[in-house]
């Protein structure tokens, strides 16, 4: 069974890491089936006793991600997954959505960090105020300085990540 995952940072505090996979992930989902979510956050493994809310913001976001690891959704739906993070964090989380886009599911984020959103895009929505300004099929050259559509105008200069993305 596939559908929508939204990988949102709403944790039960005062459960255990653990806990907050099994309350949130679908009841088909074996704790022993966990494996993928620690493959992908090794470190989680070994945070399994320990409560939710001692989990530094990137394990949160983690733990987040891991739910929707297991839920095997078709969609993952992140909304500023990156906000508050350390640098190192934002690239593994940003590995790990590299990770479900190259397993064929389906991303709709929206991010600070628009260069690096835009690296793994097939297609973007450009929405300012509610209103969709752009919409269609990511091609570099759209979304250059020079194209119709600058990466200023998208959000880039706001939080802008200070690395190149890969299209730089």
């Amino acid at each position: 069974m596939r559908g929508v995952s939204c990988a949102e940072d709403a944790l039960s505090a005062v459960e255990t890491e653990r806990e907050n996979l099994r309350i949130s992930t679908p009841s088909w989902v074996k704790q022993s089936d966990y494996e993928p979510a620690y493959e992908a956050f090794p470190i989680l493994r070994d945070r399994r006793e320990q409560f939710a809310g001692t989990l530094s913001g990137g394990q949160q976001q983690m733990l987040a991600l891991a739910r929707a690891i297991l839920a095997d959704a078709s969609v993952v739906m992140v909304d500023e997954v990156s906000i508050g993070l350390a640098p190192v964090m934002v690239d593994v989380i940003f590995e790990a959505l590299h990770a479900l886009a190259e397993r064929g599911i389906a991303l709709l984020v929206v991010e600070q960090y628009v260069d690096r959103a835009l690296a793994m895009a097939d297609s973007v929505y450009l929405i300012k105020k509610g209103e969709v300004l752009r919409a269609g099929p990511f091609r570099t050259e759209r979304w250059s300085p020079q194209g119709p559509v600058s990466r200023r105008s998208a959000g880039a200069g706001h939080g802008r990540d200070p690395r190149p993305s890969p299209s730089e």
